[in-house]
């Protein structure tokens, strides 16, 4: 399958994160990261300083433990051969 993983690391509220970040590391990036998990090799795209993005936190409801938002990014290999555009993402989950 194909997978989309956000990391916003110390989010507090509801907040516009700029996904721009070298990822998977540091610790406290705020990066994503588009997978394709398929396709033999399995292939990582990663958004940072030269494929960025955003994530828009709309709800951030630490009783119900609810975020919702939405999101955008490009995310890139890290040869750079393959970049992938996602666009009118939008996302509901319990933390």
């Amino acid at each position: 399958p194909t997978t989309i993983k956000m990391e916003l690391p110390g989010i507090t509220r509801p907040a516009t994160f700029v996904l721009d970040q070298p990822a998977p590391y540091p610790a406290y990036a705020t990066f994503a990261t588009f997978a394709f998990t398929k396709i033999s090799p399995n292939r990582e795209l990663f958004t940072g300083p030269n494929s960025s993005g955003r994530v828009v936190v709309t709800r951030f409801d630490t009783l119900s433990r609810v975020a919702s938002g939405t999101f955008e990014f490009t995310a890139r290999e890290a040869t750079g051969a393959t970049t992938v555009r996602v666009t009118e993402g939008r996302f509901d989950c319990t933390f």
